[in-house]
């Protein structure tokens, strides 16, 4: 899984934390690629070694590289019995978590609160930050519109809004002053403009992604990068001139 789009702008702002139920490594390559420091804590045992770095990825499931399978105490959490042992050997990742939920603004992107120990630490930050004064907001960016859900959400304290990682960190950085959207130290062409990052295919990773669908495409739908990459388009007759 490699990352594209908005998501490689994340590294561009200051989190106070950011936290994770996915065990891949794409933000992780997102900081490497980026040439920013990130420290991955994904157990208490990582906990032992934390250092200076000011940018921490909390790793709530686990991570790929550290499983039982792989002969580490904890685990990744895959399967139901997974999830009844999620905690072990993770309290101290949760206990972050929730300290920082309950004394920070909060963003929860594509997250439906499906889980049970998520969301009864996220309805506990907002009763706080509704009857007690903490400080902050909770708001839930969910990627699939649904106004009766959203209600729900709201009537409990949540601030609801919908659109996609994309959109979101596409927003975030028009609000970059001036001076950090300029060229970073990199041969990506894109640096030289952050704000259409999270806009722009990348046509490599889309072609890697992608399988062919001839029956789709002859039946009205536009060829993707992997419909041209096995020959099932041709050429107009414009485009080169176009070009």
């Amino acid at each position: 899984v490699e990352p594209d789009r908005g998501i490689l702008n994340l590294p561009d702002f200051d989190w106070s934390g950011l936290y994770t139920t996915n065990f891949d490594e794409v933000v992780e390559k997102v900081y490497t690629k980026r040439r920013r420091s990130l420290q991955t804590i994904s157990s208490n045992f990582d906990f032992g070694s934390v250092s200076d770095v000011l940018d921490r990825l909390y790793k709530l499931h686990g991570t790929i590289n550290a499983d039982v399978s792989l002969g580490q105490q904890h685990r990744m959490v895959l399967t139901a019995n997974d999830y009844d042992l999620a905690t072990d050997f993770r309290e101290l990742v949760h206990s972050k978590f929730a300290e920082q939920l309950f004394s920070n603004d909060a963003i929860i992107i594509g997250q439906s609160l499906s889980d049970p120990d998520m969301k009864k630490v996220v309805e506990e930050a907002v009763r706080l930050k509704r009857q007690k004064g903490a400080p902050g907001q909770v708001t839930i960016l969910a990627f699939e519109r649904n106004e009766n859900q959203a209600i729900v959400y709201e009537t409990r304290g949540l601030s609801v809004c919908f659109g996609g990682v994309d959109e979101f960190l596409g927003e975030l950085t028009k609000s970059l002053p001036d001076t950090q959207q300029l060229p970073g130290i990199s041969d990506d062409p894109l640096d030289r403009a952050r704000i259409v990052v999270p806009s722009t295919i990348n046509v490599s990773h889309a072609r890697a992604r992608q399988t062919g669908d001839l029956s789709r495409m002859f039946n009205g739908g536009p060829a993707t990068y992997a419909d041209i990459m096995r020959g099932w388009t041709f050429e107009r007759n414009f485009a080169e001139q176009l070009e």
